[in-house]
């Protein structure tokens, strides 16, 4: 279910910010600002329903400052790097390439894994994983000729996108391994990645020389404040795919959006799918059965 919810919410924030870069001029950073402000009310809410009741509350709130409260600073800092460069890897990029490029974190995400949480893959789940970079790849070709948007880069776009996903990697794995921690409060850990992000976006416009000022609801339309609530789900999505699964899990939401993200293009458009893109559909879908399949017990 979790996997299903993060496909479904990254398939259509990425169609939607690809169709609003398009269509109007708006902050990115002023996004990124109030999809952090509506994490924390969102926050609250979730203790309340899913982590102990209304008296939970106040103790989690105390607990962000409290419990090691500077041990996310770094990977929120990278978070929030990631945030913008989404934006700008989506103005020059279409979603189906943004999607396929930001793959380029598997393989560092698993031997990250190896690395920091002792996590030992099996020959099926490598087999997996080739299987998924192979068949985005192949997805990618079939949309080469449509990859780029009215006016993009196509290189820059490239850019931001492959160091979105460097920057997503580590931090990732930092932060499954402090979730999966004996005894951490993962309502704890949320809601004091959230504070830092949202104190980072804070920091970087004061760097700026506007501080504030720079929030700006100019260009947003009711397509964009989506985009806003769409992303603030990630505050709750994410930690319960990382907690409860793996970050390799959490990484096949990906290559399974851009799956659905050109099925839905092809339904609108009345065109059929490039056989190279059946080809890769196919690669992905069954990456994703032997990733997952169990060891036979001897």
């Amino acid at each position: 279910l979790l996997l299903i919810a993060l496909i479904l919410q990254k398939c259509v924030t990425d169609v939607l910010t690809n169709y609003s870069r398009r269509q109007t001029t708006y902050s990115a950073t002023s996004v990124a600002l109030l999809s952090e402000v509506v994490k924390f009310p969102l926050l609250i809410v979730a203790v309340m329903a899913f982590g102990g009741g209304a008296k939970r509350v106040k103790p989690t709130i105390r607990g962000t400052f409290t419990q090691q409260p500077f041990s996310l600073v770094w990977v929120s800092l990278c978070y929030s790097v990631q945030n913008v460069l989404y934006f700008l890897a989506l103005s020059h990029l279409s979603p189906e390439s943004y999607q396929v490029l930001s793959q380029s974190k598997l393989l560092f995400t698993a031997c990250l894994m190896m690395g920091m949480l002792g996590t030992r893959l099996r020959a099926l789940q490598w087999a997996a994983l080739a299987m998924l970079l192979g068949g985005s790849l192949l997805v990618q070709l079939s949309e080469a000729s449509r990859a780029v948007v009215a006016g993009g880069n196509a290189y820059l776009g490239g850019l931001w996108a492959i160091l979105g996903s460097l920057l997503g990697a580590l931090p990732n794995v930092y932060y499954e391994k402090l979730l999966k921690a004996k005894g951490t409060d993962e309502w704890v850990r949320n809601m004091q990645m959230t504070f830092w992000i949202f104190l980072w976006i804070i920091f970087s416009m004061g760097f700026e020389g506007k501080g504030l000022k720079a929030l700006s609801f100019a260009g947003f339309t009711p397509i964009v404040w989506i985009i806003v609530s769409l992303k603030s789900l990630n505050c709750l999505l994410i930690p319960a795919t990382l907690k409860y699964a793996d970050n390799i899990l959490y990484s096949y939401a990906k290559p399974t959006s851009i799956v659905l993200t050109c099925i839905l293009s092809s339904v609108v458009s009345g065109s059929l799918p490039a056989p190279r893109f059946l080809a890769g559909m196919a690669l992905v879908l069954g990456s994703m059965t032997l990733y997952n399949r169990k060891p036979k017990e001897a």
